[in-house]
C-alpha cells in the first residue's frame, strides 16, 4: 500500500485535552546505548509437549510454521526457541525403542487455577523422534534443549545430547546451546556444591559424547528461578563455586541465563505501569554485571506476564502486549540480550496455541495467536537489520510513556523509535480514550531521501483478548496469514499524534 500522509489535526473546541510529549532523538546511539546482536526474542516451550508445537515428522503443525514465518517474513530471522521449563528435569529417554515422540504421564486437571487446568506432566518419556521434529520449523530457525540434571545421571545427559545433535545437524535449523537443568534453586535441598558438581560431570559427559562428531558444544549457564546471595544461588556465586570451569568443560559456557515472573499482579494495568516494568527489569542489575564481567551474555532464559502458566484477565488481554513491548525495549535498553517469553500448550501467558480445544479465554477452540504474539512481529521489524544494532532508552517527561532509539551499530545511523504508551485504556469505560501530542524535534532524515513513516500497534482496550493489529493487519485469522492492507503513515511534520495504550514505531529504514 502507498504510505499515506499522516497530520496532526488542531483539536478542535475543548472537548478535549492532548498530553504533549517531547522526545529528543539523537542521530547517533548515545554512550549508554546497549549493543542487540541477534534477535532479542525467543519462544520458551515447555517441554513436554514439544511435539505439539512442531508437528509430526512429514505433517508439521502449519499453524505453528506460518506464524513464526510471518516473524521471518518481517525480520529476516525467525524467532529463537528455548525447550525446556519444569518438564526439563522430567524428561528420560523412552526405554520403549517403538516410541517415535513422546508418551507423558500427567496429574489430574483441575479448575481451581490456570496451572492445574493444564498441568506440567510429572514424567516425559521421549521417543526417538521427539527432536528430530526440530525439521518442522522454519529454516534458520536456532535452538536452545533442556537436559535433566535432577535425575544425577551424566550418561544419560550424553545420550540426549547426542540424539539433540543428530537430530538438529540433518535440518535446516541450528543448535545453539544446551541448557542442563531448570531452576536448580528450586530443587530443595540442593546446595550450590551439590548443583556445581553435578552440572559438570554431566557437562564433561557431553562434552566426552559429542565434541568429536558434532564439534565442542556451547551451553547456557544456570537458569535460575531467584537470584539468592545468600545460598550463592548467582551469577558470580556459581561461577565461584565452579560451575563450567572444570577441565574440557572450561570457555564453553557462553551464556548467563536467569528466569523472571512479574509477581501477581490483580489488572493489567498494574503490568502495563512505566514505573513497575523498569523495577522489575532493573533488580536483575547485579547479575548482568556479573555476567558481563564472566564474558558471558545475559539473557532472561524464560520469563512471562504471571507464573503458574499465566493469570485470566492479565495474561490473555491485549493489554499484555503494551507490557511485554516496553518489557523487552527496557531489557535491552541496561544489557539484557534476550528475552524468551514461555509458553506451553493451553497456557493463558502464550504467544499462540498451536493445538485445539484450549479453555483460554479466548472465544475459539481452534488454534488461534494471543495477544502476545504480536511482540514478535514488532519487534522483528523494530530491530531489522543485516547486522547487530544498538538501543537505548530516551527521556519523554512523561510516567506514561517510554521511548527507545535504534541505531545500525556497525554505522550509528538511526534506523527506528519505538514510543510505548502503558497509560491503560479500558474499552468498558465512560471515559474517551485520551490522546497525545508527541513531537520528536530535529528528526534526521531517511538517508535514502524521504520522510520517515509510522506504523502503530493497535488494541481495541486493556482487557479485550481479540482486534489487535499490527501496521493495520489482522493475524486472527484461521491460517494465520495477516488480513487486511498495511498501513504506513507517512511523517509530514515533527508533532504526531498517538493513543493511550498503544505503541508507534516510527522508520527511517526497512530491515
Amino acid at each position: 500500500m502507498k504510505p499515506r500522509p499522516l497530520l496532526l489535526l488542531p483539536l478542535l473546541g475543548t472537548a478535549a485535552a492532548q498530553t504533549a510529549v517531547t522526545i529528543a532523538v539523537p542521530a547517533a546511539p548515545p554512550a549508554h546505548a546497549q549493543l542487540v546482536p541477534s534477535f532479542p526474542v525467543g519462544l520458551s516451550i515447555e517441554q513436554d509437549r514439544f511435539p505439539d508445537w512442531a508437528g509430526h515428522l512429514g505433517v508439521p503443525n502449519n499453524f505453528t510454521r506460518t506464524l513464526l514465518g510471518n516473524v521471518k517474513d518481517r525480520g529476516g530471522t525467525p524467532p529463537p526457541i528455548r525447550v525446556g521449563g519444569t518438564t526439563e528435569d522430567r524428561t528420560w529417554l523412552s526405554p520403549n525403542s517403538s516410541l517415535r515422540y513422546y508418551d507423558d504421564v500427567f496429574p489430574p486437571s483441575s479448575n481451581s487455577s490456570t496451572q492445574k487446568l493444564y498441568p506440567e506432566a510429572t514424567i516425559v518419556y521421549a521417543g526417538s523422534d521427539f527432536w528430530r521434529t526440530t525439521a518442522n520449523f522454519p529454516q534458520g530457525t536456532e535452538f536452545t534443549f533442556g537436559i535433566n540434571l535432577r535425575a544425577q545421571d551424566p550418561a544419560m545427559a550424553a545420550a540426549v545430547a547426542t540424539r539433540v545433535w543428530e537430530s538438529v545437524r540433518r535440518e535446516n535449523v541450528s543448535m545453539r546451546a544446551f541448557e542442563i537443568g531448570n531452576e536448580p534453586d528450586m530443587y530443595g535441598n540442593w546446595s550450590i556444591g551439590l548443583y556445581t558438581s553435578n552440572w559438570n560431570a554431566a557437562a564433561a559427559a557431553i562434552v566426552n559424547a559429542t565434541t568429536t562428531s558434532f564439534g565442542a558444544p556451547t551451553f547456557q549457564l544456570f537458569a535460575l528461578a531467584n537470584p539468592n546471595p545468600r545460598a550463592n544461588f548467582t551469577v558470580s556465586g556459581a561461577l565461584a563455586a565452579g560451575v563450567a570451569q572444570g577441565a574440557g568443560v572450561k570457555g564453553l559456557a557462553k551464556i548467563a541465563s536467569l528466569h523472571h515472573y512479574n509477581g501477581n499482579p490483580s489488572r493489567v494495568s498494574d503490568l502495563m505501569r512505566k514505573s513497575a516494568v523498569s523495577s522489575q527489569v532493573g533488580q536483575f542489575a547485579p547479575e548482568i554485571s556479573a555476567a558481563q564481567k564472566a564474558g558471558l551474555q545475559f539473557e532472561f532464559g524464560e520469563t512471562g506476564s504471571v507464573g503458574g502458566h499465566g493469570a485470566p484477565g492479565v495474561s490473555n488481554v491485549a493489554g499484555s502486549v503494551i507490557w511485554a513491548v516496553d518489557y523487552v525495549f527496557q531489557a535491552l535498553s541496561i544489557g539484557i540480550k534476550r528475552v524468551y517469553f514461555h509458553n506451553g500448550v493451553c497456557y493463558r501467558y502464550n504467544m499462540f496455541q498451536p493445538i485445539a480445544g484450549c479453555n483460554d479465554g479466548s472465544s475459539t477452540s481452534a488454534p488461534h495467536i494471543m495477544p502476545m504474539y504480536h511482540v514478535l512481529l514488532l519487534l522483528a521489524e523494530a530491530v531489522a537489520y543485516p547486522g547487530a544494532v544498538q538501543v537505548a532508552e530516551l527521556e519523554t517527561g512523561n510516567g506514561d510513556v517510554s521511548a527507545y532509539g535504534v541505531w545500525a551499530a556497525n554505522n550509528g545511523t538511526l534506523l527506528r523509535t519505538v514510543i510505548v504508551n502503558s497509560a491503560a485504556y479500558y474499552s468498558n469505560s465512560s471515559a474517551p480514550r485520551s490522546t497525545y501530542a508527541y513531537t520528536l524535534p530535529n528528526l534526521p532524515m531517511p538517508q535514502g531521501g524521504g520522510r520517515p513513516w509510522l506504523r502503530r500497534l493497535a488494541i481495541p482496550g486493556v482487557e479485550r483478548n481479540s482486534g489487535v493489529t499490527w501496521a493495520g493487519q489482522s493475524f486472527e485469522t484461521e491460517s494465520g496469514v495477516p488480513s487486511g492492507t498495511r498501513v504506513d503513515e507517512t511523517l509530514v511534520q515533527d508533532t504526531f499524534e498517538g493513543r493511550e495504550s498503544e505503541v508507534v514505531v516510527l522508520y527511517m529504514r526497512e530491515g
